[in-house]
């Protein structure tokens, strides 16, 4: 049995993780959760000087994403997703799933994303990425505009991360989720 492995992981592990979690509590999730779960635990890792996932999210025009697990699971659009990432193994000949992270310092942070978020739906973690001051909306202003994202993407800055997932709204958007359970 290999080593478990620790920070980065690959974005899809990471995935993974949340789906497993989300099966083990009999929910569901789309795309678009999934999507904004992962960038939060990116971004609490990066707010206690962690890398969790060895891709950048993009500002994309509609929110935050990492491409290589919006490619993965973009045939689902809005509905559940009912598979796992999974990548191709050479020495087995087939596609494997992904493993996801099972190590002390990853663990923590993923578990108390899901624990305030795991419940919320698609539409409003997406718009809790858009509020003015998050890393989206800086790139969004960079750019120009949410019309200028629509040829293009802009990859999200670790310190703007960083920043903004130490930041009071951060912790009050945190506060405010946790009373809605």
């Amino acid at each position: 049995m290999a080593e478990p492995q620790n920070p980065p992981y690959e974005a899809k592990q990471v995935a993974n993780w949340f789906l497993v979690k989300a099966r083990s509590s009999g929910a569901s999730l789309s795309p678009m959760q999934l999507q904004k779960l992962i960038f939060f635990a990116v971004g609490e890792a990066k707010a206690n000087g962690i890398d969790l996932i060895n891709q950048k999210f993009h500002a994309w025009q509609y929110g935050p994403v990492e491409p290589s697990v919006y490619h993965e699971f973009k045939d689902f659009g809005g509905g559940a997703i009912t598979t796992f990432a999974s990548r191709w193994d050479d020495s087995a000949s087939k596609f494997v799933h992904f493993e996801e992270p099972v190590d002390s310092i990853s663990v923590p942070i993923l578990e108390n994303i899901w624990k305030v978020f795991g419940e919320k739906d698609g539409p409003m973690l997406s718009r809790i990425t858009h509020l003015a001051g998050t890393p989206w909306a800086k790139c969004v202003e960079k750019a120009g505009g949410e019309e200028k994202l629509k040829f293009k993407t802009v990859p999200i800055d670790g310190d703007d991360l960083r920043e903004y997932f130490n930041g009071d709204q951060w912790s009050k958007i945190k506060s405010l989720m946790m009373k809605q359970h």
